[in-house]
């Protein structure tokens, strides 16, 4: 039996029939209301994960899912309007150094105006790609809309244009980047008769429980399969979201209790470097020391790295789900238990879920039915490299507009070859693990020596995955070797 931290509150019939009553409804409102109080007040233990949060916004919201269930993916859409409009950071700094740069001051309703361009953009393409979806163009029309934001990327930085119109054809392109796996899905449901009204899917893209440039939970139509539909079930999943939520709170502690301990005297040391306690450098750091760092200070370093990683997207993933869940989605773990993981594919899936997701809906499957299908095993490994190699990369890639957008978008990919390096590796291995699928543990001992190889291995992957771009690829690559020859 699992030592359980939370009790299985959802299991407790007399609670799920108490969340069902009026009274019942609003005091899981008010304990939403009440943990998000100290999640916004810890976000500086975890920068960059609760910059959006409101606390008004998310209670009101999830109040208004309760109160109309069927209208529940309407209340979601019209919330991510209003996000859109004013709670979204801009997020663009790149821009803020182009106008500087070309003496060219930007309105205050700049982003407004990028955004809405951006939205209209994608309800465009979507219309476009819905009405003229048999014709040869538009058979793969997620794969032409990246090639013409690549080549709008190209005249914006290359063609000989007025500065002013180059600096809003900029804006509207990191204005759209963050919505082009949103729009994926769309383009993926076109032909769905049951599918949502295109308004509606536009709303959905901002969701109001947060997202990553990566869809949480998946598509507009992933939340029609999903939704709860009937009280007693809305009871059983705002109580699963609710513990969900508390272990967000409790990871954010213990995220900042690990940092304190392993790296230096402040909560931010696991982001800010430098050596504490336990004599642990950060990676950035040991890296940048080279040679001068001991051997077991390497191995400390990036296998603390990884931990770190893991309680950075835990607490992302599970703010986000649970908030969703409270919302009436019966929607899956982004991370669940990745640790215990005893294959390198076991591992990804587990580590950050909707990510996978992303890359097996519109990299290995379109790869899977269209290549070597009388070769299974080499048509599954093909795939498989497809969606978390060359997936991974273009995903990344247009990600890091800000490079793009300074350095231009050939430099930008030269910039980018440490990461392609650690994304051609994983590929290499999910694949790989995938043609060997997991085998049968004969003892427990085996299951924990390949759990320990993953995580090893993992752990010295990560040492590529520079989001940086500071130094070149071959710095890397000796400390990665460093770790196995002293």
């Amino acid at each position: 039996m699992r030592l359980r931290l939370i009790p299985q509150l959802e299991r407790w019939a007399r609670l799920v029939a108490f969340c069902q009553t009026l009274a019942g409804k609003l005091t899981l409102l008010g304990a939403l209301a009440a943990l998000l109080w100290p999640l916004r007040h810890v976000a500086w233990m975890s920068p960059g994960v609760f910059y959006w949060l409101d606390s008004w916004l998310v209670v009101a919201a999830v109040a208004a899912t309760t109160a109309l269930p069927r209208r529940r993916r309407l209340v979601v859409a019209v919330t991510g309007a209003f996000l859109l409009l004013t709670r979204l950071p801009t997020g663009w700094p790149a821009i803020g150094v182009m106008s500087r740069i070309l003496r060219i001051p930007l309105p205050g309703t700049f982003r407004v105006i990028s955004l809405l361009e951006a939205i209209l953009a994608c309800g465009a393409y979507a219309l476009v790609a819905t009405r003229w979806a048999d014709t040869r163009l538009l058979r793969r029309p997620l794969a032409l809309f990246v090639a013409l934001f690549l080549g709008a990327a190209c005249v914006a930085a290359y063609a000989p244009i007025l500065p002013a119109l180059s600096l809003w054809l900029w804006g509207f392109l990191f204005a759209l980047a963050p919505f082009i796996w949103f729009l994926a899905y769309t383009l993926a449901e076109r032909r769905h008769k049951a599918r949502a009204p295109l308004l509606q899917q536009l709303g959905e893209y901002t969701p109001f429980w947060g997202s990553t440039n990566t869809p949480f939970p998946k598509s507009g139509g992933y939340l029609a399969k999903i939704e709860v539909r009937s009280a007693e079930e809305l009871a059983v999943w705002q109580l699963k979201g609710l513990k969900l939520l508390v272990w967000t709170l409790c990871l954010t502690v213990l995220r900042a209790v690990f940092a304190r301990v392993v790296y230096s005297s402040g909560p931010l040391a696991s982001v800010a470097g430098g050596v504490g306690s336990l004599g642990v450098p950060t990676l950035h750091a040991a890296i940048a020391g080279g040679a001068t760092v001991a051997w077991h200070l390497r191995w400390a370093a990036a296998i603390a790295n990884l931990l770190d990683e893991t309680f950075s997207i835990a607490i992302l993933g599970h703010l986000f789900i649970g908030i969703c869940r409270m919302s009436g989605f019966k929607a899956l773990r982004n991370t669940y238990r990745p640790l215990e993981a005893v294959t390198v594919a076991e591992f990804f899936n587990r580590f950050y879920f909707y990510f996978k997701e992303l890359l097996v809906d519109c990299f290995f499957y379109p790869t899977y039915l269209r290549h070597f299908k009388k070769h299974p095993r080499l048509r599954t490994f093909v795939a498989t490299f497809a969606a978390a190699g060359v997936g991974n990369v273009l995903y990344h890639y247009l990600r890091d507009m800000e490079y793009v957008a300074l350095y231009g978008p050939y430099k930008a990919m030269v910039t980018f070859q440490t990461y392609v390096i650690y994304s051609v590796v994983l590929g290499l291995a999910v694949g790989g693990s995938q043609l060997l699928g997991r085998r049968k543990q004969t003892s427990w001992w085996r299951a924990r020596l390949s759990n320990l190889f993953v995580l090893l291995f993992f752990a010295v992957l990560l040492v590529f995955n520079d989001p940086k771009r500071t130094v070149g690829a071959g710095v890397y690559a000796r400390y990665a070797l460093s770790l196995f020859i002293p």
